[in-house]
């Protein structure tokens, strides 16, 4: 049995590129918290806690940090200023 969750973006054109690149940079950090915690139990036969967890994501992508942050920036403002 397979565990997925999935969310379908009825217009991309209209969510626009920084959502798109949000959702693209948000599974590549999902992909990678997985490859730290299923290599943890691999070889230590126990499991990560978050916080061990967060610090070795966080050590092996700085990078993808910085680009998530830049990207996440303003976007609640955005968002309420489209609703409201």
């Amino acid at each position: 049995m397979k565990l997925v969750e999935r969310h379908i973006i009825l217009n991309p054109i209209l969510a626009g590129q920084k959502l798109t690149e949000l959702l693209f940079l948000s599974k590549n950090l999902f992909n990678l918290a997985n490859y730290h915690y299923r290599q943890y139990f691999f070889v230590e036969h126990k499991k990560l806690n978050f916080n061990q967890l967060y610090h070795q994501v966080a050590q092996s992508s700085d990078l993808l940090f910085y680009r998530i942050a830049a990207l996440a920036e303003g976007t609640g403002e955005q968002t309420a200023d489209s609703i409201g």
